[in-house]
Formats: structure tokens, C-alpha cells, sequence
């Protein structure tokens, strides 16, 4: 009911986009995929990640969400499985994030002009 958006909400069989519609949700689950040994999912999640997802700035969304749920979600599974699909999307995440770490302050900001902008297939 989810799938290429951000949450699921299980109660309406609906979705969120409340993180800028990156698959947040997909992209934290991938390296559970691996672990469970559940490869067919693992590859349909990739491709989608693969084909659709791409970043550009836009609006604001949650640098800590970033960093840990899309950011961290594509490197642990790239870790995990060795695919250079997830490396190359985890760089384009930590590129755009580069920018929340640009104010003289010591600390990020909390929220930063980011988006994504899904390719169609």
C-alpha cells in the first residue's frame, strides 16, 4: 500500500510523503531484506531505488531523518550486499546533504531544502 512512499499507514492501507517522498520507509528496510535472506525483495526494493529515486533540492525535510534512515539504509545495504547501485545513490545523499553542514555553527541544521524528485519509468 506503501510501496515508493514514505510511511505506511497500516490502519487505512494508505501512505505519507512526510519526508519528502524518498521510499524512507523502503530504503531503512533494505538491509533487513539481506539479512532475512529475502533476495527477490531485496532486488525489486533496489531496482525501484535504482530507477526512481532522485534527489533534488527543494523544500525542507529532516537532516537527522536523512542521515540516518536514507543515508544510513544505503550504506548499510550496500555494505551488506556489495551493490554499487546503493554506493552510487548513498553519494548522491551525502552530497545533498553537504549543505546542511555549511553555517558556521558546530551542529547541522535541523531541517534543510531538500526534496526528490521521482523518475518516471
Amino acid at each position: 500500500f506503501a510501496w515508493g512512499h514514505d510511511e505506511l499507514r497500516p490502519v487505512s492501507q494508505g501512505f505519507s510523503d512526510s519526508a519528502g517522498r524518498v521510499a524512507l520507509t523502503l530504503v531503512d528496510s533494505l538491509d533487513t531484506l539481506w539479512l532475512m535472506g529475502l533476495k527477490e525483495e531485496f532486488e525489486e526494493a533496489v531496482q525501484w531505488v535504482s530507477d526512481h529515486l532522485a534527489l533534488q533540492a527543494a523544500s525542507d525535510v529532516s537532516v537527522f531523518e536523512y542521515n540516518i534512515r536514507l543515508l544510513g539504509g544505503l550504506l548499510s545495504a550496500f555494505d551488506l550486499s556489495g551493490d554499487k547501485r546503493l554506493l552510487a545513490k548513498a553519494v548522491e545523499v551525502g552530497d545533498m546533504l553537504q549543505s546542511a553542514f555549511q553555517d558556521p555553527q558546530p551542529l547541522p541544521f535541523v531541517s534543510h531544502g531538500f526534496s526528490v524528485e521521482r523518475r518516471r519509468a
